[in-house]
């Protein structure tokens, strides 16, 4: 195996002063990172391949990422995944796949039986030490489902009546033991033994007709969201990519379509309040070409967050994030780089969605900032006249609601003396528009 160090006094010393995620490993000349697992907020797993040596890579920390050690695969890794700190998976290119059974230190290569020969295994979830299923992608938006009952060492493909074989993209999830879902097409209802093309039965209508689903993260069976990208073929500008919300188990979805992205490569949902994407831009910018997302109201509304650049390599394309814990996470481009926030992502800013209009800013204005005892909001032209206003603080969580007004034309006296000294946000929802406010507490 092999071993990189990553120096933390360098990293402090060159982090920007206010950066939320910071580089944790910059960029890697050879290295393309596909996908990442921590098992807790120190040892974690990032998967990929190396062009000089023209093997699969699966890197393992123990300290947070500090140190890595490497092991070389047969082929590109695409997918990882850990049903415990001893046994985990890896979904490598065309016929086989890798299994460890103490916890990433020798990894175990296994030969589909029979030979799934399609190009990439891109998504692989077990859910036990037996059952598991990989998809396997046929087409840009097209993929093939297996499943295995004996942990791996025979393969079947899951069949799906009166459609055949293909099912569309997306990661594979199971919220619970008996509901799975694979991005918008399939979903089961007893525990993967049976799958039905579920896109039928969305009664949301779809933007612009269809939606070709990245990644898929359910945080039970009726709360879930997917990312989407942009269509083979199609212009960078269309904006395709989008977060769909679902509170029904996937029959009605709310798309919210962020302006200049072009696609959601991962998601992560933390709490019923607190999730997490990253994605790439349309139109990238001369030393940005990627995005941190944070939402703290369950998706409704999404933020962006600042992230280290890469001086070497300043378009790192994210992949994948996962957060091991509340305040600690972990985000992998293709171009090699590792970053890492111990904030939570750190401070919000301010994103547009085209389907979620704000509330005019210079319609609205709180004061003072910072604040003691009481903050004031004072708004003009609002067509809405009932609103709510709840509080978050920096960490995504609720902190105080307000429950909802009818404004008179008058400021609202909003009591603040409660809280503790610190940073936080207070969300205004009126009719159809939004509008949130930082204010410091002291």
């Amino acid at each position: 195996m092999k071993k990189f160090l990553i120096i933390g006094a360098f990293l402090l010393a060159t982090s920007p002063l206010f950066s939320q995620w910071s580089l944790l490993a910059p960029h890697q000349i050879d290295y393309h990172y596909n996908d990442l697992v921590f098992l807790n907020n120190d040892t974690g797993f990032v998967v990929g391949d190396s062009a000089s040596f023209a093997k699969g890579i699966i890197l393992k920390t123990m300290n947070g990422g500090q140190t890595w050690d490497t092991t070389f695969c047969n082929g590109p890794i695409y997918s990882i995944q850990f049903i415990s700190n001893d046994i985990g998976f890896a979904a490598c290119f065309n016929s086989y796949f890798y299994k460890t059974y103490d916890g990433g230190i020798n990894w175990i290569e296994i030969s589909f039986n029979p030979p799934i020969i399609y190009q990439f295994n891109n998504s692989i979830y077990f859910k036990n030490a037996l059952e598991g299923y990989l998809s396997s992608s046929i087409s840009f938006n097209s993929q093939l489902l297996f499943k295995t009952t004996n942990g791996g060492l025979d393969w079947q493909k899951v069949f799906y009546p009166g459609t055949g074989y293909q099912v569309g993209g997306g990661s594979i999830c199971f919220p619970t033991n008996n509901i799975g879902f694979i991005g918008l097409a399939s979903k089961t209802f007893d525990g993967g033994s049976i799958w039905t093309q579920w896109l039928d039965s969305i009664i949301t209508p779809l933007p612009f007709g269809y939606v070709n689903v990245r990644c898929t993260y359910f945080l039970d069976e009726n709360f879930g969201m997917i990312g989407t990208h942009y269509m083979a073929g199609s212009p960078y500008n269309n904006n395709r990519g989008m977060i769909g919300i679902t509170h029904d188990g996937g029959h009605n979805y709310i798309f919210r379509q962020l302006n200049g992205l072009v696609r959601i490569s991962d998601i992560v949902m933390v709490d019923e309040n607190r999730a997490y994407a990253v994605g790439q831009l349309s139109v990238p910018n001369p030393n940005d070409n990627s995005v941190f997302l944070a939402s703290l109201d369950g998706g409704d509304t999404w933020y962006y967050q600042e992230y280290e650049h890469d001086t070497v390599f300043p378009y790192p394309t994210m992949q994948a994030v996962c957060f091991p814990s509340d305040k600690i996470g972990y985000a992998v481009s293709y171009y090699g780089q590792i970053y890492k926030t111990t904030n939570s992502g750190g401070e919000l800013m301010p994103i547009l969605s085209s389907t979620n209009p704000s509330l005019p800013e210079n319609d609205q204005l709180l004061y003072p900032n910072p604040a003691s005892d009481y903050i004031y909001l004072q708004c003009k032209n609002l067509k809405a006249r009932e609103f709510s206003l709840v509080i978050y603080n920096a960490e995504g969580r609720i902190v105080q609601n307000t429950g909802k007004y009818v404004y008179n034309n008058s400021c609202l006296e909003i009591n603040v003396s409660q809280l503790p000294n610190g940073i936080y946000f207070l969300k205004v929802t009126g009719g159809e528009g939004k509008q949130v406010h930082k204010f410091i507490k002291n």
